[in-house]
């Protein structure tokens, strides 16, 4: 599978689980990571 096939079925992943993450307005910086640590990332590949 290509890199961009592989970083498309993860953020199609990401967004089936997760569906009220907008990823246009998400604070990926929240100072507590609280934000960070309430995404499902089950089935997105960490590598």
């Amino acid at each position: 599978m290509s890199n961009s096939n592989q970083i498309a079925n993860n953020i199609a992943s990401l967004l089936m689980q997760n569906p009220n993450f907008d990823l246009r307005t998400f604070n990926f910086l929240d100072q507590d990571k609280s934000a960070v640590k309430s995404i499902n990332w089950e089935g997105v590949d960490s590598s």
